[in-house]
């Protein structure tokens, strides 16, 4: 690997283009995607219905049932974030 120059970054993607050398001496750009961690978290109520957000995506502008789900904010671990949000999202 000659290098990796980052093309895009936000909270929720990076994106590099690595610039790879093989043992036998081909050369080519790669692109790298990296997610950050996160959780979605399934939530039973008393008679163990599955309970899900209605939710609207402006990409596809389409509604749809969603699990509660964020990315892990820095000092938290994966069950802080899942509590988090399932009272963020269902109260």
């Amino acid at each position: 690997m000659h290098g990796e120059p980052q093309i895009y970054a936000s909270r929720w993607v990076e994106v590099s283009l690595v610039d790879v050398e093989l043992p036998d001496g081909e050369r080519f750009e790669h692109h790298v995607v990296r997610l950050p961690s996160a959780v979605a978290v399934v939530v039973l109520d008393d008679a163990e219905q599955v309970r899900m957000t209605w939710r609207h995506r402006f990409i596809c502008d389409r509604r749809g049932w969603e699990l509660p789900a964020d990315l892990v904010d820095p000092g938290e671990d994966a069950a802080e974030t899942a509590a988090r949000e399932v009272e963020e999202e269902t109260g």
